[in-house]
């Protein structure tokens, strides 16, 4: 019996002391992983609130992918984008256009939309042929100076359509809700509004041949 106490004893000392040993391993495994995990890079993106969210979040997402990136998105005009990135406060600037490069930023495309008038079939209007059925139409414009309302406003005139504007917003979702309403047609990104088409809250009144969004 003493024997068997004695043996027990010793057993149990060996089994604190191996339950040690691997607590002690664990901790090194434990610090060499936090040594592997390095400290994700931050990439500071401005995008102009013209674009559209499904560009942006194309181009975001595969960023996103790359584990050692870490991404901040912030939405501005282009005049105050083009400012940060002058004084380094964004790394990239994602816009509708072409911008000119310098010393010190590149300019490339990254992809490219067509651009499409929608509206809710609540709306009426004239029963002419596009685009001259939005001549006259209540419109919902872009207020930001982008390079996309820039060429929307070129088409407008290049074929004599003045449409009435009842509005001006910088943010592409909001005009969709607003044109969701029946008050006004838009003239967007076709991405910015194929879930919307798709459920029969806009319907697509035509395409402004010519004109691009892009990325």
């Amino acid at each position: 019996q003493l024997y068997a106490q004695a043996a027990s004893k010793l057993e149990g000392k060996e089994v604190l002391k191996r339950a040690e040993e691997i607590f002690l391993l664990a901790d090194k495994l434990k610090d060499i992983s936090i040594l592997k995990r390095k400290e994700r890079l931050l990439v500071k993106v401005g995008a102009i609130q013209s674009l559209s969210n499904s560009f942006i979040t194309d181009f975001s997402t595969r960023i996103w992918r790359d584990e050692s990136i870490q991404i901040e998105i912030h939405q501005g005009d282009i005049p105050s984008l083009v400012e940060q990135l002058n004084h380094s406060k964004i790394d990239i600037l994602l816009s509708d256009g072409p911008m000119q490069s310098s010393k010190k930023y590149q300019s490339v495309p990254l992809g490219h939309d067509s651009v499409v008038a929608v509206a809710s079939s609540k709306l009426k209007l004239p029963k002419e042929k596009f685009p001259k059925n939005l001549n006259t139409s209540p419109y919902i414009a872009n207020s930001s100076k982008s390079f996309l309302q820039e060429e929307i406003n070129y088409y407008f005139e290049r074929n004599s359509v003045n449409p009435d504007i009842v509005g001006k917003v910088d943010d592409i979702a909001l005009m969709r809700v607003i044109a969701e309403s029946g008050s006004c047609f838009a003239v967007l990104p076709r991405r910015a509004v194929r879930e919307a088409v798709r459920e029969k809250k806009l319907k697509i009144l035509g395409e402004l041949k010519g004109v691009e969004s892009g990325l």
